[in-house]
This record gives C-alpha cells, structure tokens and sequence, in this order.
C-alpha cells in the first residue's frame, strides 16, 4: 500500500506490509510532495518557486541514497526517508498540518523498517536505521545549506515598460509587481553555470505577419467565449493548467511503476535527474521571460490603437482568455512548454518515447469534474502541453516553439553534467 497526503485533512495512510518497504521509497516521499501542491499547501517561502521543490526534495534523496548504496535495501530506504523529510520539513515549516503528515510518514516508515530487520546483514537493525537517519539528516542539511538564495530574501523589484505594442503591461487580477522577476537570479542545479547561453532568440516584432497571425489564432481560438474552440481543446486547456512539474512527476510514477522499487539509488538518480532538469527549465524560462518583457494575448487585443501589420483594428475592451486570469509574468516564453519539454527530455531517457498511460484530473475550473487522457508517447505529452496554453489563451503558438527548446536544450545539458556536477544543489 502506498502512503498518500489526503487533499482534505492531510493524514496519511497506514503501512499494512513488512520491511523493508515493498514498493518504491522514493515514490513515496514523491508522492507526499505532488499531494502538498495539489491540494493548495504553500511554501512557507511563498516565493520559493514550485519547480525548485521537487529538485530540493530529490538532491538530498539521492545524496543519502549515494552514501549508502552499499547498505542493506531498508538503511537505504531509511536514508532517503529522512533525507526527503528534513527537506519537506523545511520548505512547509509554516504548517502544521504538513508537519504532522509527514512526521507520522516518516515515524511510520521507520518503524516498519526497523521492524524488519536487516535480513542477517546486520543484527543490530537500531543501530543501522539510526545511522541511515544521521546520513539522512545531513543530507538534508547540505542541501539546504547550498540552497539559500539570496535573491529570494528581498522584496523583488520590477520597472513597467511604457504600454506600447509588445511591451508587458499588468494584466487583470495582477499585484504591483509581476510574478517572481528574482528568479532570474536563482543558481540551476547540476553545474549548469550561465543559464542566459539557453535564452530563446527574439519573438517576432509585433507588427510582423506571423505575430498578427497569431493574434488572429487568440481571437479564434483562445478567447473565454470561443465559439470555434472545441470541446477536446478546451479539456486539454483545462487538463495541463496547474504546475507542469506536478503532472510530469506523477506521469513519471506512473510509466516507470515499479521498475526501481528495489533500487533506491536508480529511483533516487531518475527522479533527481528529472526535477533537476525541470527546476534549470524554470530558470532559464524567467531568464527568457524577463529579458524580452513580451505582452499577454489580453494586453495585446485589448490595446486600444490599430497596432497588427494589417492595420486591422482589433481592439476589444473586454476580451479574456479561456484560463482568466492570465499568469502574472511576462509572455515570451512559455513556462509550461519549457519544464514540459525538460521533464519530458528525461523521461524519455529512461523509458522511451512510446508508452501507453493514461491519467485523470479533478478540474474545478467550471465545474468541469474529471477530464481523462490518453497518450501513446511522451512527445504527445509535451505537444498537449505545449497547445493547452495557446488554447488557454494565454500563450502564442511561438511561445511554446521556444519554450519547448528551452527545455529540450537544458534537459541535454543537465543530462550531460549530473554525473560530475549533481552535488552542485
């Protein structure tokens, strides 16, 4: 039986087998951390990024799972448990609930463990889960340490652009300040070094024939009241809106299943290989965002002056895109594309790009209930979330091109590193 943070009351479930834990570790403390998104718990750093969770989480698992890959299979398990915990520990420490979840997790955890025993391998099982939960514990700590940013301990600051065509204006439902612009500044993970050598060319100029065709496909197809946006679109819209790392570590549980169950170090290197990749992605996508400063599709249709090659007057004061509001941060590119693309990237790597998954969401958008879907490959998964955002009305089909090689590039060059540089947190 897996654990599971319940949306509602965040208590976990009960262990009913004997050590050492029979199903993946690593998927489980995985599993504590997608819940906590998906059920609206914040960060006590309410600015900490979500794609910045995840590789926190499994940097230190797989730390620990590398001290003791020689170890007994449940010392193993014990490490990261404690690893995954000490860094859960501190993300949401302003939450008491979570913090009674994932001690009984742990306190659980490790006393089945122990329960166990070592198999023969070591008779002193105490002893063993005590000095897995020492190895556990500093990892944790080294990662947070190599962790703290700087950037995200003073109040971001941001100049508004004069409000000319293509230039980023605040959008409905927007604070004084656009969402996160000190992301910029934040390390990637893996060595990755200079995060602007990934930065996207230029977008098109706004009065270019592709941007007004563009513009063209938003009044079509983007808007809150289409009428030529087809039910299928606007399911995949609904599907993919939440964080794009939520839906891809649990696509990743759900393709890979058990292969690495007995293998925590494997399971620890995918996932930490994986969210690495998501979190550089990130980076390099505000870094994109926030060096070009590209207008919204709403800022674009509700400009009040002719601005398309045409000369075409566009203007509607009232447009909204499918997907109100519209994320407060600059357009160009699209975020959603690019972790997409990363996340993608490695899975691929380890299981190809044909598989055969299906996965459901609780849309409450609407009303809308369950939306079921199907994919054949992982590159269809990417496409889907590349269209959802263009379908939402709040992306150009461009911004989704160039946030896809984003993603694509840094997954490779993270890929390339982690070997030598993985314990760069």
């Amino acid at each position: 039986m897996r654990f599971s943070v319940l949306l509602s009351t965040l208590a976990v479930t009960a262990i009913t087998h004997a050590a050492p834990y029979e199903g993946d570790i690593v998927q489980l403390w995985n599993q504590q951390w997608t819940d906590m998104v998906r059920g609206g718990v914040a960060p006590s750093n309410t600015t900490l990024p979500i794609p910045i969770l995840p590789a926190m989480i499994h940097g230190a698992m797989y730390l620990a799972s590398v001290l003791t890959k020689d170890d007994p299979l449940l010392v193993q398990q014990a490490a990261v448990s404690v690893a995954a915990h000490g860094v859960l520990e501190s993300i949401y420490n302003n939450s008491v609930p979570v913090q009674d979840a994932i001690d009984d997790t742990l306190e659980t955890v490790l006393s089945e463990l122990e329960s166990g025993g070592c198999n023969g391998t070591d008779p002193d099982t105490a002893t063993a889960i005590a000095r897995a939960s020492a190895v556990g514990r500093d990892a944790a700590a080294e990662l947070l340490a190599k962790r703290v940013d700087p950037c995200f301990h003073e109040p971001p600051e941001y100049a508004w652009g004069p409000p000319e065509a293509g230039v980023y204006q605040r959008t409905e439902g927007q604070g004084l300040v656009p969402q996160a612009p000190q992301s910029v500044c934040l390390r990637p993970f893996a060595g990755l070094d200079d995060i602007t050598r990934f930065r996207a060319p230029p977008p098109p100029a706004t009065d270019s024939e592709e941007f007004e065709e563009e513009i063209e496909f938003q009044l079509a197809k983007g808007g809150l009241n289409s009428t030529s946006r087809t039910d299928e679109e606007r399911d995949i819209a609904y599907f993919w809106e939440g964080p794009p790392a939520v839906y891809w570590n649990r696509a990743a549980v759900g393709v890979l299943g058990d292969r690495y169950k007995s293998d925590v170090f494997s399971s620890a290197k995918f996932f930490a290989e994986l969210n690495f990749a998501g979190a550089n992605a990130y980076i390099a996508t505000w870094d994109t965002k926030y060096h070009y400063n590209m207008w919204r599709p709403i800022t674009a249709i509700r400009h009040p002056t002719p601005w398309v090659r045409s000369g075409r007057d566009i203007h509607d004061p009232d447009w909204l895109p499918l997907l109100t509001p519209t994320p407060s941060h600059p357009e160009y590119v699209s975020g959603h594309s690019a972790i997409s693309a990363a996340l993608g990237q490695v899975l691929k790597q380890y299981a190809g790009d044909e598989i055969d998954f299906t996965t459901s969401v609780d849309v409450r958008r609407d009303n809308r209930g369950v939306i079921t879907l199907s994919f054949a490959s992982v590159s269809e998964m990417v496409r889907s979330a590349h269209s959802s955002r263009v379908y939402g009305g709040v992306h150009y089909r461009f911004s989704c091109v160039g946030g896809g090689n984003i993603g694509e590039n840094v997954a490779r060059s993270t890929l390339e590193n982690f070997d030598t540089f993985w314990r760069q947190f």
